[in-house]
Formats: C-alpha cells, structure tokens, sequence
C-alpha cells in the first residue's frame, strides 16, 4: 500500500490533509483510502462543466 501523496498535485495533496483532519476530530480514522485517476496516477487537470455542474 502506498501510503505517500508525493504523487498528487499540491493541492489535493493539502485537501486529502484536511479531510484526514476533519474526519479525525470526529472519530478515530485507521484509513484513508484514495481510489480512482488519481490513486493510479492517471488524472489529468483539467475541468468541464456538464449539465450546470463544474468538475474540477
């Protein structure tokens, strides 16, 4: 299991962070697990709006 973020761009690095933190004040979190692009490393940064909604 790769447990760094060293891979991600800075700034879902600093979301993870603060999720994991958030989530910690409330209950004792074992685990956090990223899945998807980005636990491949295959995202891509880009945006598109479908439907009204704004993906990031």
């Amino acid at each position: 299991m790769n447990e760094a973020l060293h891979q991600l761009p800075f700034t879902k690095q600093e979301e993870l962070q603060n999720i994991t933190k958030l989530l910690s004040s409330m209950k004792k979190v074992e685990m956090v697990i990223l899945f998807g692009s980005y636990a491949r490393g295959e995202y891509v940064e880009d945006t598109y709006v479908e439907k009204g909604i704004l993906y990031e």
